[in-house]
C-alpha cells in the first residue's frame, strides 16, 4: 500500500511513483560500492585491527576479491552506513580495490544495531569489553522496539505468573493456585540431548559419536552428585567489585539462601545459563549491591568442572514472575537474581557471558 501522511493524506514521494517502484525501494539488493561511500557504524564495538588476521584477508581479498557481500543501509543524504562487514571494507581498501560488493537494505537504527551485533559476535576474536558493550547496544534497541527478552536466548519464556525467586523477600506468600518446584518458584525443562543426532556435540563438550560435528542451539550441564564439594555446596561465586565471595548451594529456597547463594534447580551448572539467586538484606546478604555492577564487570565461578571468567553484559530491574532469563542459552553465561528492596513485585537480574 502507498505510504500515508500522518494525516492520512499519500506522502508526496507516494504521489509521484508506482508501487512497483515503492515496493523494490524496500527490498535488498546487491551493488558495488567506492569504500568511500561508506562510513562506518556509530559507536561500533568491535574494533578493527591490523593484526596477522588482517593482512592475510587482505592477501586472501586481493587474489580472490571479495566473496561475501557487506551489509549497509542507505543514509537520506545518499550514502550508505556499513552494518556488518567492516574488515571486509579494510581488507579492499588495503587490497587497493576501486568497489566493495553490498548488500543494500532499509534499516532502522534499532534493526541495523541487532544485525550487527548478532553478525560481529560470530567473530573467532572478540574482546570481552566488546562483548559487553555490544550486548548492552543490543538489549537498548531492543528496548525501544518494546520487545522483553534474553539476548541469547535461543527460546524465550513466557512469564508464567508463578514468583521466580518467593524466598528472596521475607514473609512473602505464594498466591491461590501459585505452583513452586523445588523451591525454585519456576520450571525450566532442559533441552533433551538425546533427539540430537549422533555426532552432534553434547552440551558438556563431548562427542557422542559419528561424522557430523554441529553444536547444540542451548548448553547445559545437569547437576549431578560427583559436581558436590565435600562441604555439601556446588560452587564458589566471586564478585572482586563487590569484594562477594560466597559458596553456591542447589535450590533457593529458605534454608539454602541462610547458608549462601542458591543454584536455580532447572538451570545449567556448566555450559550455557546458570541462574544463581541471594538475599541482598540481612546476615547473608551476599547480593545487597549486585544492582551497582557496572558492564564489564567481572565475575569467576569455580565449580569440579574449572573456573570461568564473566563480564557483565546488563544490570535490569524486572518483574519477579519473569523467568525469561532462566532459559537455556547458547553462550555460556552467568545470570544473578535478588529482591529490590522495598519494592517485592521486581527482582534485579544481572546477566553476565563468558570472557
Amino acid at each position: 500500500m502507498a505510504a500515508k501522511s500522518a494525516a492520512g493524506l499519500l506522502s508526496v514521494d507516494s504521489m509521484f511513483t508506482t508501487q512497483e517502484e515503492r515496493d523494490n525501494a524496500q527490498r535488498s539488493y546487491v551493488i558495488d560500492l567506492p569504500a568511500a561511500e561508506i562510513s562506518d557504524f556509530p559507536n561500533h564495538p568491535f574494533k578493527v585491527r591490523m593484526d596477522e588476521s588482517m593482512v592475510e584477508l587482505a592477501d586472501s581479498v586481493k587474489q580472490h576479491g571479495i566473496l561475501v557481500p557487506s551489509l549497509v543501509r542507505p543514509m537520506p543524504d545518499g550514502s550508505y552506513q556499513m552494518v556488518s562487514g567492516h574488515r571486509r571494507k579494510r581488507a579492499a581498501e588495503l587490497a587497493e580495490l576501486p568497489t566493495v560488493p553490498c548488500i543494500v537494505r532499509e534499516l532502522t537504527d534499532d534493526e541495523a544495531i541487532i544485525i550487527m551485533v548478532d553478525s560481529n559476535l560470530q567473530r573467532e576474536r572478540v574482546l570481552p569489553s566488546e562483548k559487553a558493550f555490544a550486548y548492552k547496544m543490543k538489549l537498548d534497541a531492543m528496548k525501544r522496539q518494546g520487545e522483553r527478552t534474553d539476548l541469547t536466548c535461543a527460546t524465550p519464556l513466557h512469564n508464567t505468573g508463578n514468583p521466580l525467586t518467593p524466598n528472596l523477600a521475607p514473609g512473602y506468600m505464594l498466591g491461590d493456585g501459585a505452583i513452586v518446584s523445588g523451591g525454585t518458584g519456576v520450571t525450566v525443562a532442559p533441552p533433551d540431548f538425546n533427539t540430537i543426532p549422533s555426532g552432534i556435540v553434547s552440551g558438556n563438550g563431548t562427542n557422542t559419536g559419528g561424522t557430523a560435528t554441529p553444536t547444540p542451539s542451548t548448553g547445559f550441564t545437569e547437576v549431578t552428585s560427583d559436581l558436590y564439594y565435600k562441604g555439601g555446596y556446588l560452587a564458589t561465586l566471586k564478585i572482586p567489585s563487590l569484594n562477594v565471595n560466597v559458596k553456591v548451594y542447589e535450590g533457593t529456597g529458605s534454608s539454602v539462601l541462610a547458608k549462601g547463594a542458591g543454584h536455580f534447580e532447572d538451570t545449567s551448572i556448566w555450559d550455557g545459563n546458570c541462574a544463581i539467586a541471594g538475599h541482598n538484606r540481612g546476615a547473608n546478604c551476599y547480593f545487597g549491591d549486585i544492582h551497582n555492577l557496572n558492564v564489564g564487570d567481572t565475575i569467576t565461578l569455580t565449580t569440579r568442572l574449572g573456573t570461568r571468567t564473566y563480564s557483565v553484559a546488563s544490570v535490569n530491574k524486572i518483574s519477579e514472575t519473569d523467568n525469561s532469563l532462566l532459559a537455556p542459552t547458547a553462550e555460556n553465561c552467568l545470570t544473578l537474581f535478588t529482591c529490590v528492596r522495598n519494592q517485592s513485585a521486581y527482582r534485579w537480574a544481572v546477566r553476565a557471558v563468558e570472557v
